[in-house]
């Protein structure tokens, strides 16, 4: 039954990251506009920021709003779960990272599959 329930698992996880994937397949810079031409202060990266189920209209509001005064941006926003793309300068994603409504945060890349 454990075996069962493992295998559930890893096949929602894998089924949740090919969705990911597909939503933002068309979404990645260019080299060219991702080559940083300032500061490290200012290098954007982007993210991929997922919600815990039980954040309300107001905890996503926050966090959206938390993002832009650390002068990041929503790129695009999922609508099978609670969560969004975004581009954020890479000193601040340890603040992101420690909202209460964050459950996860990731660097968006390609997903490759052998």
């Amino acid at each position: 039954m454990a075996n069962l329930k493992s295998y559930s698992l890893l096949l929602i996880s894998a089924l949740g990251i090919f969705v990911l994937y597909t939503l933002t397949a068309n979404s990645y810079p260019t080299t060219a506009a991702s080559t940083p031409t300032s500061t490290s202060a200012s290098i954007m990266s982007q993210y991929i920021v997922t919600l815990k189920e039980n954040a309300d209209d107001s905890a996503i509001t926050k966090v959206k709003e938390s993002i832009q005064k650390l002068g990041g941006e929503i790129v695009s926003e999922y609508s099978l779960i609670k969560g969004f793309v975004i581009k954020l300068p890479e000193i601040h994603t340890d603040s992101v990272k420690k909202l209460d409504s964050v459950a996860t945060f990731e660097e968006d890349q390609e997903v490759k599959i052998q």
